[in-house]
């Protein structure tokens, strides 16, 4: 059951990944020529004519005979026709549809896509002192049964400070027939750490930004959790979910890094009215720590409230070893005293 489970949310994996990580730039390296283009490459295979006035100036006309310039200077209807036809794309560009195979316009600033964060390698790249994990989330949900909360945690186990983190969380239940993600009936949310608020995190599968959270700064040797909260309305059938986190930073040659995360976690959704008790803490699937390689894809800044490692030693150590010291040499001189007293009276 579990290896079916396993083989069920590896191909949700894959079709939950976003549209845009298919997306290559080089699909759109050689634009056609727009208009402006156009016009001036036509412009430039006509034949150059000296203007009328010019041509009189510089060639006399023989006498008894019309100058050649005043015949010039009439054009055929023809090719009075033939200009006004070119000037018109000049005059109303926007009458004209833009090219299939043009560039499309920049996405909104909202939005980053992947190719802009990073570029991926053939092995994939996990950095080992960067670790997310995912605690509290219940092992099992009523549907109709509201919210439960978990947290997203982070840890930085490394001497390294990172820039920018994009994280993310994807949640779905799976088909059990087909085994296709289904996110209908969930919902997934964030608290923002300064403000407080509740924040819808995108489930939609045809959505860009799907499974986004946003970006941080992580320092050295920090650490810190992300409040989350997820809900499965009254309509959902019974089968089971998952969850993965995603995560991402560039290094210093551009390359995508993906902290070290374990798989996936399942959770059981139950009919709604089901009585589930107390349900344990979702295990991590742990087929090895290695993380779903999708690209979180969004540009908006979190800043969670970390906590550093005590790295040095503690400012009341200081004073314990004093205490302790006391005690030894106190204790060592009680025993010193009595030894000497026995020794005493032994003499007597």
């Amino acid at each position: 059951m579990k290896i079916r489970r396993a083989l069920a949310v590896a191909a949700a994996t894959a079709v939950l990944a976003p549209v845009t990580l298919l997306s290559s730039p080089a699909a759109f390296a050689t634009p056609s020529p727009t208009p402006e283009a156009t016009e001036t490459a036509t412009a430039s295979e006509e034949p150059e004519t000296p203007p009328a006035d010019e041509e009189t100036d510089t060639v006399p006309a023989p006498e008894g005979e019309n100058p050649p310039a005043e015949e010039s200077e009439e054009k055929p209807p023809a090719e009075e026709e033939k200009e006004k036809e070119e000037e018109k794309p000049a005059e109303k560009p926007e009458d004209k549809p833009a090219s299939p195979s043009a560039t499309p316009p920049s996405p909104a600033p909202s939005v980053t896509s992947p190719g802009d964060i990073c570029q991926d390698t053939e092995e994939v790249r996990i950095d080992e002192n960067l670790r997310t994990s995912l605690s509290g989330l219940p092992s099992e949900v009523v549907a109709g049964s509201g919210f439960h909360g978990f947290k997203l945690n982070v840890e930085n186990k490394g001497d390294k400070a990172y820039k920018r983190v994009d994280l993310g969380l994807i949640a779905a239940q799976i088909d059990d027939d087909s085994w296709l993600p289904n996110t209908d009936h969930l919902t997934l949310q964030f608290k923002n750490p300064e403000t407080g608020a509740w924040t819808d995190i995108s489930l939609d599968q045809d959505d860009e930004v799907i499974g986004y959270i946003g970006y941080t700064d992580i320092r050295a040797k920090e650490s810190f959790s992300i409040d989350l909260r997820l809900s499965v309305d009254k309509k959902a059938p019974e089968g089971f979910g998952f969850a993965f986190i995603i995560g991402l930073y560039a290094d210093e040659e551009g390359n995508c890094v993906y902290p070290e995360s374990e798989q996936f976690y399942e959770f059981d959704v139950l009919a709604a009215g089901t009585d589930a008790g107390e349900p344990n803490e979702a295990e991590p699937q742990t087929g090895g720590k290695k993380p779903v390689p999708v690209k979180p894809v969004g540009n908006t800044e979190i800043k969670p409230e970390g906590t550093l490692a005590q790295t040095g030693s503690d400012s009341n150590l200081p004073v314990i070893a004093t205490i302790g010291t006391v005690a030894i040499l106190a204790g060592a001189g009680v025993v010193f005293a009595l030894g000497r007293r026995r020794k005493g009276d032994a003499t007597a």
